[in-house]
C-alpha cells in the first residue's frame, strides 16, 4: 500500500493520536504532491475532525481553521501528549524559583486541560479595555484592540510552575508571548524602578532568541507566566537579587502598547502617558 492509499483516520482528540494524526495527515500532503499547501491540508484536515476536536475547531479564528501551519501548531498545543517529566523549573536567568509543590497527579490533569482562548486587556478609567491584537506594531509591541476579530489568540497547559503562552494566529514565526526589557543587564527590581519591559512576541519559545523589539537590548524570556483558575494572568522575574516577583501590566496612553514594569510606584506608571492594566484569559 502506498501513502497515497494510507486510509486516514478521523480524529476526535488525545495527546499521542494526535502526533499520529498530524504525522499521517502529512504523508498524504507529501503523496499527494502539496505538502506545502497549508490550505489544501487545513481543509483536508476538517474533514477527519469529530466530537472534541470539531468542536474545537469550530472555535477556532478562521485564519487558524485554513492555514495547516497554524491550525498543526493549535491541534498539538491543545491535545499533548503527557510528557515524561516535567521541565525544569528555572527562571529566564537560568536561576531556581521558589515554585509550589508539584504532583504527577496534576501534571497528568493539566495535560488534558489545555485551554484555547483571548487576553482581555482591562484598564483603570475603562477607556481602553480591550483584547491583546494578534499583530505587533511597527516596534514590535503588541498593542490593544477594540475589535475582538483581530484579537491575539493562545494556548497554555495549567501547570504549578511558570509556563509559556503559545500564539496561535500571531503572524510570521511568533511562537510565544514574552517580554523584552528596555535596558541590558538584570532589570532593577527595587520600588520605583525606572525598569520597564514590552509585551511582545518570542520565536521557538526560547529566551534567547530574538524578540522584534529591536530598539530594546535588555534579555527577553516568555516561560514567566502564571494564571489563576479565574483566568487572571501574571508575570513573575527573578534575579541574583530578587526571588521571583510578580510584575506590574501597564498600557501606554495613546499608542495603546503594552508593557510590565516592577511596581504601581513604577516611574512609568508616574507619568500621564501610561496607566496600570490587567490581563485576563477568556476562553473560547
Amino acid at each position: 500500500m502506498t501513502n497515497s492509499d494510507e486510509k486516514l483516520q478521523i480524529f476526535s482528540g488525545g495527546g499521542t493520536e494526535c502526533e499520529m494524526f498530524v504525522q499521517a495527515v502529512q504523508r498524504r500532503a507529501f503523496a499527494e504532491g502539496k505538502p506545502l499547501d497549508n490550505g489544501w491540508i487545513a481543509g483536508l484536515v476538517a474533514m477527519l475532525l469529530t466530537g472534541e476536536a470539531l468542536r474545537w475547531f469550530a472555535r477556532l479564528d478562521g485564519e487558524v481553521q485554513t492555514n495547516w501551519s497554524l491550525l498543526r501548531q493549535a491541534l498539538l498545543a491543545r491535545f499533548p501528549a503527557i510528557p515524561d517529566s516535567m521541565p525544569s523549573s528555572t527562571t529566564p536567568l537560568g536561576r531556581t524559583l521558589a515554585l509550589p509543590p508539584y504532583s504527577a497527579q496534576t501534571s497528568a490533569q493539566g495535560s488534558a486541560n489545555v485551554r484555547t482562548g483571548r487576553i482581555l486587556v482591562n484598564t483603570e478609567d475603562g477607556k481602553l479595555n480591550g483584547y491583546v491584537r494578534r499583530d505587533v506594531n511597527s516596534t514590535g509591541i503588541f498593542v490593544v484592540t477594540k475589535d475582538v476579530s483581530e484579537a491575539l489568540q493562545v494556548t497554555y497547559q495549567p501547570s504549578t510552575q511558570y509556563h509559556d503562552i503559545s500564539l496561535l494566529n500571531a503572524p510570521g514565526d511568533l511562537e510565544c508571548l514574552g517580554i523584552k526589557w528596555w535596558l541590558a543587564g538584570s532589570p532593577n527590581m527595587a520600588r520605583a524602578s525606572a525598569s520597564v519591559a514590552a509585551l511582545t512576541g518570542v520565536v521557538d519559545g526560547n529566551w534567547e532568541r530574538k524578540s522584534l523589539v529591536t530598539a530594546y537590548s535588555g534579555p527577553t524570556a516568555c516561560t514567566i507566566w502564571e494564571i489563576s483558575p479565574n483566568g487572571s494572568i501574571s508575570a513573575f522575574w527573578s534575579s541574583k537579587s530578587w526571588r521571583a516577583k510578580a510584575l506590574l501590566f501597564a498600557i501606554q496612553r495613546t499608542r495603546h502598547e503594552l508593557y510590565v514594569v516592577p511596581d504601581s510606584e513604577s516611574t512609568w506608571i508616574g507619568t500621564f502617558k501610561y496607566m496600570k492594566a490587567n490581563l485576563t484569559f477568556e476562553s473560547l
